[in-house]
């Protein structure tokens, strides 16, 4: 007859036992690592209303995009984003992130530094003066800052926004060329496509027909590397701009700022013989989203104000008359 099935008395386990148990199942559980998340914004400013129009800075972010995207980053991407937008963008990313999160910032448009702070610049700044520029743009420490604030494990901010003054070509020059040096924090590593006062170069020359910008072109062929850490593929980058740059004549030495703890790749060593990329989130704004994201956030507004702005960024908008009938109110 098997024990369980003996008439016999059973023990009863002490609770001492028990205790011992959970604890060890608990401790076991916490402890367990949890790998982190790989979450990207990314934003590409070309059609600005008020300074110099781009050619390359949404075709960059595409591009730029597509390969994190491929390498299990969650990706979002936005283009030509309002001063509205590009604040509303960084408030939803920084609430997906939690500690311990690998993020990735990237941001190709206009940028300027003024007394020694950075800043991006959206599509519908006027940028009348240095501080409109300043009120009416989005710090890159603010980005920084909230990226610290989610106690993100690593954080790697990249900058393609050393162009000359982008308001000059309006008669409103601001005396700011290039970015200026930043401190990064404790894991947190910024990479600038061009060192201070420095341009960078959309191409090189007339017959270069890549839709690509140097710095990115040169970047997202380096990413793409499996095995090879990210200070590793950014000082890379960084020995080939110079060089192709060179090559025109142009001084562009991208500047790297790394606080970086540990190691981070964009693609594992072991990710080599990977049958498919980890899913991921790529968004694109259409015209469309893009004007309804604008309509409802003027629609209840009281300021005539916002509905002559509506009708300005979108004549022909499918919100128009409604619009006009807000402005005859």
């Amino acid at each position: 007859m098997s024990a369980w099935n003996s008439p016999g008395p059973r023990r009863r386990a002490r609770p001492g036992v028990m205790t011992v148990a959970l604890l060890v199942f608990v401790t076991i559980v916490v402890g367990y690592p949890v790998q982190a998340r790989r979450l990207a914004l990314v934003i590409g400013n070309d059609s600005y209303q008020h300074a110099d129009r781009l050619n390359n800075a949404r075709t960059d972010a595409k591009a730029f995009a597509a390969v994190l995207s491929a390498t299990s980053f969650t990706v979002t991407l936005k283009q030509d984003l309002t001063l509205q937008a590009m604040k509303e963008a960084l408030r939803t990313f920084k609430a997906q992130i939690a500690g311990g999160d690998e993020v990735v910032f990237y941001y190709s448009g206009h940028g300027v530094q003024l007394d020694g702070n950075n800043y991006l610049i959206p599509i519908d700044t006027a940028g009348q003066n240095a501080d409109q520029i300043k009120d009416d743009s989005l710090s890159l420490q603010r980005v920084l800052d909230d990226m610290q604030d989610q106690k993100a494990k690593f954080t790697l901010a990249i900058i393609d926004a050393c162009r000359d003054d982008p308001f000059k070509g309006n008669g409103r020059a601001i005396r700011s060329r290039g970015l200026a040096p930043v401190t990064a924090a404790t894991g947190q590593m910024v990479l600038y496509s061009a060192g201070a006062g420095q341009e960078a170069l959309d191409n090189l020359g007339g017959a270069d027909k890549d839709p690509n910008g140097v710095f990115t072109r040169v970047l997202i062929k380096e990413m793409r590397k499996p095995g090879v850490p990210a200070e590793q593929v950014l000082k890379s980058v960084r020995d080939q701009v110079v060089q192709m740059a060179k090559s025109v004549h142009h001084e562009q030495v991208p500047a790297l700022y790394d606080q970086s703890i540990g190691e981070f790749y964009f693609v594992p060593g072991n990710a080599v013989a990977a049958a498919a990329p980890t899913p991921s989130i790529v968004h694109v704004q259409t015209a469309d989203e893009r004007e309804q994201t604008y309509w409802d956030r003027v629609k209840d507004s009281t300021d005539p104000a916002d509905f002559t702005d509506y009708k300005k960024q979108f004549p022909n908008g499918s919100h128009a008359a409604e619009a006009a009938l807000m402005l005859r109110k």
